[in-house]
């Protein structure tokens, strides 16, 4: 196992902005297969939007969703042994089939509770009560992803219809009841005070003990969620974004920002990294 682990955020960094495609950073995901580099999808994906990505791109690693609440890891991925120290720092074992589940994040009924007692202050819907019709115009997306987007499992989708005023509000309410949110339009996703960060603190962990041999985390995004990871990665690579502000982090000793946006940034910062030559540039 190589001593490098990846992790990366997808839309708008692995995967392009507007058709979603990884093709662009080919040679690069290539590359990393043949030197066993694990590359982890931390995303605020829903486990049914991720898991069709891992396959379709051949991906066995752990995968991270809805922005830090839960980890997915094959079953035969980590010894018994390693898996062991889980229980050192009081995490647990989910046993869903297929993957173990390590969860940081509060259920999408136990948000949904808290969040019932704000609709007399706030003007908001529920995607409970919204179909993945309307929810596919309003956040511009397909209506395959708007449907999986609706099989959330930590956090809450709703439609705000309140001023920009009260948003400010409702972010400082939520809080005062530990959740947090990530703000996309109209769209507004409602979650526990976690991040992208947390498990990969895990992560690493288990891959040094895994391995016997403390890894190199290189961590990838273009957002403002993706910044926890970023600042706890060893070496951070930002990917200008066509949607989101320019992202800065505030000293970090390994930070690159990639030439080029999405998929082809993606590409040419790991093979830089990596010592290997961009096949695509050499073609121009």
């Amino acid at each position: 196992m190589s001593s490098y682990i990846i992790s990366t955020d997808l839309n708008g960094t692995l995967l392009d902005h507007n058709t979603y495609s990884f093709h662009k950073a080919a040679q690069a995901l290539e590359c990393c297969c043949d030197q066993n580099i694990p590359i982890i999808f931390n995303t605020s994906k829903t486990f049914a939007q991720t898991v069709p990505i891992t396959r379709q791109l051949d991906n066995s690693h752990p995968f991270v969703v809805e922005n830090g609440a839960a980890i997915y890891v094959a079953k035969d991925y980590f010894s018994d042994e390693t898996l062991v120290y889980l229980e050192s720092v009081d995490l647990k074992l989910v046993d869903i089939g297929e993957f173990w589940v390590i969860v940081y994040g509060s259920k999408t009924i136990e948000i949904r509770k808290k969040l019932s007692d704000l609709s007399q202050q706030f003007k908001f819907e529920h995607e409970a009560d919204v179909s993945a019709e309307d929810i596919a115009i309003i956040g511009h997306l397909p209506l395959s992803h708007a449907r999986q987007i609706k099989l959330r499992e930590f956090s809450e989708l709703i439609v705000w219809q309140d001023s920009d005023e009260q948003l400010k509000q409702f972010k400082e309410t939520l809080k005062q009841l530990q959740l947090t949110c990530m703000i996309n339009g109209s769209l507004v996703y409602v979650f526990g005070q976690h991040d992208k960060a947390a498990p990969l603190r895990t992560l690493k962990q288990l891959y040094e003990k895994q391995n016997q041999q403390a890894p190199t985390l290189i961590a990838l995004g273009d957002s403002e969620n993706d910044a926890p990871m970023l600042n706890f990665a060893d070496v951070a690579i930002i990917v200008d974004s066509p949607v989101h502000q320019n992202l800065i982090l505030e000293d970090h000793a390994n930070m690159i920002r990639a030439k080029f946006p999405g998929p082809i940034g993606w590409n040419d910062a790991i093979l830089t990294l990596l010592g290997v030559c961009n096949e695509d540039l050499l073609a121009e």
